[in-house]
């Protein structure tokens, strides 16, 4: 373990698509935990990387979690806080939203996030244990942290340097305890390194005045940042400021908050972008189109390089079968993968989604859903001694849960020669099968027990007998059926709650078999009508819903507006709606392995919003 607090640092656009101005939030993004190179007295220098994963990551200090002014410790320097309950991690990254309170500077930082100015954030946070890999042919070792715990997050005007610490922590880099728990002796040769690389940074700062800040050569001196990665920085800047391009282009693009292909998330953004770009065929933005400019061998080696390995003299396929195994392979395709098995997945789910309601539940256990019936409140007439009439409020409600649903699927260095093709295929059979699940899970719902749903609280099926929510509709013609739908249409707006008054939601849809559907459509077809006799009354009044999976063509539903009355309900953890990706580096294959996983569950909160309606098909004329 080590009390060293460490931080690093992600440019990131908070910008307009997660800002709420009103209630003063914004969602970022405080880590990808991208590979950096570190440096220690004991081990000299490392790679040091972070697993983003809820097992990883001690999440406790979150609830109470200040955002600070430039890791500034003091209440001062605090310009919010973390929202409780809103980290997630997703795709490999983690997420937080964060409140501004009313400090002046964050109400300069809002008014810069509505003028569409980036936020960058930066993490403080404690490593307690890591795993470390050994490093071949010339490559840095690497120290993986599978349990570090975040500290405190920070606004920052310019983001540091990766490895960059905390300016108010000790200079003197303590050793990482490894999971082997090894302790190394101290080197001497390491201290006098030390010191020259400190002389070496207070020389090129006093020479570098105007360029680099006070503050970057602070922070470079108390992170162990190497004097030669500071003289780059110094030649980028000049390099800017002279209009000139490097052999990999500086990009500033409008949309992404700016940025260079040095700061490993603004590197990452620009090559999701690029092959999401090659799959949708949407036009790229300048730093999109940079990425790949030299080629898809020049990118593979560029990761390479950021991971620690010198690839000086390596073939364009030695570099492409290494580039298969850098984290940065794993997080760009499980970013993308992530998007594309989203798209597809929203395109494959079923429309009887559009008749269940939506609830969010934080963990796997049971939840019971306090329903609570409006009908049951009282009012009336204050009499003259000014008492009010009570109600009493029935908060028992239904019980739902959430599981997971998911799957592996590797994919092997072919990837990196046909990365657009072979990802986008794989997201599409990832994505419509696990909407597949879904759909089945829809419809096996609504039809479960022989049609007559789930059980409810009572102990009774959601149609039942007794809850007059089972009728039988008039088929003989389209003109009987459509004056019979009216007549359900009356009848279920005139449903009264546990309080004796008329709820009145009547039905929006009307779910059908598919082999009905098409009677369906003629007895809610609008004609021209010649006399007002003739005038289809419930033209226009329903919008007919049918899916494949429904098994009965002799029955169909009447449905309220989910909106405005409860019934079933998806049921989805924190909110997260679509599936999400892990990516991991594989063992066994060559390649990489991608987890796809949704969290959903299902519910019924409330009978009176759908009426089951049984008809039987009349048999066709003979010829």
């Amino acid at each position: 373990m080590s009390d060293k607090l460490l931080t690093r640092a992600a440019s990131i656009a908070a910008g307009s698509s997660t800002l709420n101005v009103e209630a003063r939030t914004v969602e970022v993004c405080w880590t990808t935990g991208a590979a950096v190179k570190r440096y220690s007295w004991d081990d000299g220098y490392y790679m040091e990387e972070l697993a983003v994963t809820a097992k990883a990551i001690r999440m406790d200090r979150f609830n109470a979690m200040s955002l600070l002014d430039g890791h500034e410790p003091t209440m001062d320097a605090r310009l919010g806080t973390v929202v409780p309950g809103s980290v997630r991690i997703e795709g490999g990254k983690a997420f937080a939203t964060l409140r501004l309170s009313r400090h002046e500077s964050a109400e300069r930082i809002l008014q810069d996030l509505q003028d569409g100015h980036p936020l960058s954030i930066s993490v403080g946070y404690r490593v307690h244990k890591s795993e470390k890999t050994e490093g071949e042919r010339g490559q840095l070792p690497t120290l993986r942290a599978i349990d570090w715990e975040p500290l405190e997050l920070s606004a920052v005007a310019v983001p540091a340097d990766p490895a960059a610490t905390s300016r108010k922590d000790p200079a003197m880099p303590e050793p990482i305890e490894s999971a082997e728990n090894e302790q190394r002796s101290f080197k001497k040769s390491n201290l006098i390194t030390e010191r020259k690389r400190q002389k070496d940074i207070r020389d090129l700062g006093a020479m570098t005045r105007g360029v680099i800040t006070e503050g970057e050569i602070e922070r470079a001196l108390d992170g162990g940042t190497d004097i030669e990665e500071l003289r780059t920085l110094y030649f980028e800047r000049m390099v800017e400021r002279q209009s000139a391009t490097p052999t990999f282009p500086v990009v500033a693009t409008q949309g992404m908050g700016g940025g260079t292909y040095d700061d490993p998330a603004f590197f990452r953004a620009s090559a999701v972008e690029a092959l999401l770009g090659r799959m949708r065929g949407t036009e790229l933005s300048p730093a999109a189109r940079g990425v790949f400019a030299d080629g898809e061998a020049a990118f593979a080696r560029r990761c390479l390089e950021r991971s620690g390995k010198d690839v000086r003299g390596w073939s364009d396929q030695s570099v492409l079968r290494a580039y298969v195994t850098t984290s940065d392979f794993a997080l760009i395709t499980g970013d993308v993968a992530n998007l594309r098995i989203v798209d597809f997945y929203k395109e494959s789910v079923s429309q009887l989604g559009l008749v269940f309601g939506k609830r969010d539940v934080t963990d796997f256990n049971v939840h019971t859903e306090a329903f609570v019936d409006w009908t049951t409140l009282q009012f009336g007439k204050v009499n003259e001694h000014g008492e009010y009439r009570s109600s009493f409020v029935d908060e028992g409600g239904e019980t739902i849960q959430v599981s997971t649903w998911g799957g592996i699927v590797g994919l092997s260095r072919q990837l990196v020669i046909n990365a657009a093709g072979v990802l986008d295929s794989m997201s599409q059979m990832q994505g419509r099968a696990l909407a597949g699940y879904v759909n089945k899970q829809l419809s096996d719902f609504i039809q479960q027990s022989g049609m007559a749903g789930p059980k409810m609280r009572d102990g009774k099926t959601v149609f039942h007998a007794d809850r007059g929510n089972i009728a039988e509709l008039d088929i003989s013609s389209p003109a009987a059926t459509a004056m019979d739908l009216m007549t359900k249409r009356a009848e279920m707006a005139q449903r009264k709650g546990r309080g004796d008054f008329i709820i009145g939601a009547y039905p929006k849809y009307w779910i059908v078999h598919p082999k009905y559907e098409g009677r369906a459509i003629q007895a809610l077809a609008s004609v021209q009508a010649s006399a007002v006799a003739d005038v289809n009354p419930v033209a226009g009044r329903l919008t007919i819903i049918s899916d494949a999976r429904l098994t009965s063509e002799t029955t169909s539903w009447l449905v309220a507006d989910p909106k405005e009355m409860e019934g079933p309900v998806r049921v989805y953890l924190n909110g997260n709606e679509s599936p999400y990706t892990e990516a991991e580096v594989g063992f066994e294959i060559d390649g990489v392995k991608y987890k796809i996983r949704l969290d959903h569950g299902l519910g019924w909160l409330e009978w009176r919003s759908w009426t089951r309606l049984d008809h039987v098909i009349p048999e066709e004329p003979a010829a």
